[in-house]
């Protein structure tokens, strides 16, 4: 009985066509990956917005208010997640502390990024940002017991925001937006020059 074997040709070509596809998805996936990180990134911070706006509401302790601190002590990679005393001093918590962003993502914007003009959301008709971050002029926000969100330094705003930018070719940005009487938190994506929705 006679088997029958491959060819060194149809070998090579199954070789060439397992390499052609595994360069194909090296390629997708070194497109894609400033993307996953910039997403995580994110969810990181509006995970962390979302904890202390419930921990301001539960109120289990004694706590005065939560708050998100962003460009911790002047780096726009660090943020610190911290509890306050009615007295402002800080209230020992077994979670908070500093948070590093992952490499390559830092709170910052550049509107040069864009061609034209950004197409920004409702929430900003009347004043588009222009800066990295800005809670009522504070780096800072404030989550207190009935919801509400104001800056670090107690001031109220309608709408505060933060950028988050990977700085890879071509940079890719979120924008996360809180609005201060409900505390709401949103996570765009900017990609050319429209924004939408995480």
């Amino acid at each position: 009985m006679k088997h029958k074997a491959f060819t060194i040709i149809e070998i090579l070509i199954v070789v060439a066509i397992v390499v052609i596809v595994a360069g194909i998805a090296i390629v997708a996936y070194s497109n894609a990956e400033p993307v996953f990180e910039l997403n995580g990134a994110a969810d990181q911070i509006v995970s962390a917005l979302n904890l202390a706006k419930q921990r301001a509401i539960s109120r289990t302790d004694n706590t005065a208010y939560w708050q998100v601190e962003f460009s911790y002590l002047g780096d726009n990679t660090k943020f610190r997640f911290m509890a306050y005393n009615a007295d402002g001093s800080e209230h020992p918590y077994g979670d908070t502390g500093v948070f590093t962003l992952p490499q390559g993502i830092t709170i910052d914007f550049s509107s040069t990024d864009f061609g034209g003009g950004i197409i920004w959301p409702a929430e900003f008709i009347s004043t588009p940002p222009n800066t990295d971050i800005d809670f009522s002029g504070s780096d800072a926000i404030r989550f207190l017991p009935v919801g509400k969100a104001v800056s670090g330094t107690g001031n109220d705003f309608n709408v505060g925001y933060l950028f988050l930018k990977n700085s890879k070719n071509p940079p890719n940005y979120k924008l996360i937006v809180i609005t201060g009487l409900t505390g709401r938190i949103k996570a765009y994506t900017l990609t050319d020059d429209r924004l939408s929705l995480q």
